[in-house]
C-alpha cells in the first residue's frame, strides 16, 4: 500500500509538471504574438531541454514560427540556448523558417550553426529541397551559396537543376547561385 501510494504521488506530480511546462508554453506563444520576448531571458535550463530534446518542445517552436519568422526572437532563443538543429523526424529550424521568410531567419540560423549544416550535405541539400517546394527564391538564393552539389540526387532522384525545373522556378535563380558561388570559391 505504501508503495502504490508513492507511486501515485510521483505520477500526480508528473502530470502537474507536465500541465504547467503545457501552461508556459501557451503564455510564451501568447507573448510572443504581443511581441513580448521578456520571457526568453527567464528560460531555465530544464525548460531549455524541454524545448530542445521533446515533441512538446518542438510542437511549440513549430507554432511559434507558424505563421511568420520573427528574427529578433530567433536570435534571442538561439542566443539563450535553442539549438538550431531542433527538428523532428522531417524537419529542422530552417525547414520551419523557409515558408515564412525569404532568407533573414536562414541567414540567423546559419549562422548560429553553420558548420554543422554545412558539413553535411544531405541536409543542406533538403533544406534546399524544401526552399524549392516552397518556391521561396530568397531561400534557394541564400542555401545555394554554401557549395550546393548541383548534380546531387534528391528524394524524387532529380538533380537539384531538374527539380527546379519541375517546380517551375526560372532557372536563372540557381544560376545567380552559381555565380555567387564561383566568385565566393575564388575569394578563397
Amino acid at each position: 500500500m505504501k508503495y502504490l501510494l508513492i507511486l501515485v504521488s510521483i505520477l500526480f506530480s508528473l502530470l502537474c509538471s507536465a500541465n504547467e511546462e503545457i501552461k508556459n508554453y501557451q503564455d510564451w506563444r501568447v507573448s510572443a504574438i504581443k511581441g513580448d520576448f521578456s520571457w526568453v531571458d527567464s528560460l531555465s535550463k530544464t525548460d531549455l531541454v524541454m524545448i530542445n530534446e521533446t515533441k512538446q518542445g518542438y510542437n511549440f517552436i513549430t507554432k511559434l514560427f507558424s505563421d511568420d519568422c520573427n528574427s529578433k526572437l530567433l536570435e534571442q532563443l538561439l542566443n539563450k540556448g535553442v539549438s538550431p538543429k531542433l527538428h523532428s523526424k522531417y524537419e529542422s529550424l530552417g525547414h520551419l523558417v523557409i515558408p515564412h521568410n525569404g532568407s533573414g531567419c536562414l541567414k540567423i540560423i546559419f549562422n548560429n550553426e553553420r558548420e554543422s549544416i554545412l558539413h553535411s550535405q544531405k541536409y543542406a541539400t533538403s533544406l534546399l529541397n524544401h526552399a524549392i517546394l516552397w518556391k521561396n527564391h530568397d531561400a534557394i538564393k541564400f542555401i545555394c551559396k554554401f557549395n550546393v552539389d548541383y548534380n546531387a540526387k534528391n528524394e524524387l532522384d532529380l538533380s537539384v537543376t531538374d527539380f527546379v525545373k519541375k517546380q517551375n522556378i526560372p532557372l536563372e535563380v540557381l544560376s545567380n547561385c552559381m555565380k555567387d558561388n564561383s566568385r565566393e570559391s575564388n575569394k578563397m
